[in-house]
């Protein structure tokens, strides 16, 4: 079936207020996987993976520890997914980035990390510069996106072998950097990690395919499987008020 932007923009955020998730943070989290979908991401298939885990005690913590006090903090999501705490980081992050002119972040054990790119566009339009990198099985994946742009750039690395077993796919992390002026991909790579990821040419999803995703589904509409739909009207119930001989006499007050 396909519904327009709207209608999907509405179902997700019922559908994550019925989860549980508090106002702001359902509406921050329905950015980000319609954001995810329309630009060819498939968002829509990263939340039906994760729902069970967001229906879950352990989905909805968002508690972030600091495990560092430096101008670069280390921090632990403690298996949050990004969908509940990307808005929290990326702001700390333009904060350091303002009174620094540059911050280097890395938040540990995080799920869901590819639905932070719409947070990184949101904040571009801060007039900062902002990447976000992060490793999957045998590659990395880095978003650039520099201030007052739309979408980011997306580039898969080869990620080498020979890593040291505390590394960032076991630690689920996510790796956040905010400037103030405009850096390199290879200079951001070196500033996550200069040992592990091949600097070798990778390939690219380039901001204007995004942009292109996102203008054909807002005028073809967004492909939604009927199976998700269906668990997103069960979700959306959750919240909907049951009709009662005082809940219709107060309609329409």
């Amino acid at each position: 079936m396909k519904v327009s932007k709207n209608e999907l923009s509405a179902a997700l955020k019922k559908s994550f207020e019925g989860l549980g998730f508090s106002y702001g943070d359902y509406i921050d989290a329905a950015a980000m996987v319609s954001w995810a979908q329309m630009a060819g991401l498939n968002g829509l298939e990263i939340l039906h993976h994760a729902l069970p885990f967001l229906d879950s005690a352990t989905g909805q913590s968002r508690a972030l520890s600091y495990s560092s006090d430096s101008a670069n903090p280390v921090l632990d999501a403690q298996g949050a997914s990004c969908l509940l705490c990307a808005s929290q980081i990326i702001d700390l992050a333009c904060a350091l980035a303002r009174k620094n002119r540059s911050v280097t972040l890395r938040l540990d054990n995080c799920r869901n990390r590819l639905m932070v790119l719409e947070r990184l566009s949101n904040a571009a339009q801060r007039g900062l510069n902002l990447a976000a990198g992060w490793r999957r099985q045998d590659s990395f994946y880095m978003a650039t996106i520099a201030a007052g742009e739309s979408f980011p750039a997306l580039t898969t690395l080869p990620y080498k072998t020979s890593f040291k077993t505390e590394d960032s796919e076991i630690k689920q992390s996510l790796f956040i950097i905010c400037t103030v002026e405009q850096r390199s991909l290879p200079d951001l790579l070196a500033e996550i990690s200069p040992t592990e990821i091949s600097h070798q040419a990778g390939n690219t999803c380039s901001a204007q395919s995004l942009q292109q995703a996102w203008a054909d589904a807002l005028e073809q509409g967004i492909d939604m499987p009927s199976a998700l739909w269906e668990k997103l009207d069960q979700l959306t119930a959750r919240v909907l008020v049951e009709s009662t001989e005082s809940s219709r006499a107060g309609a329409g007050e």
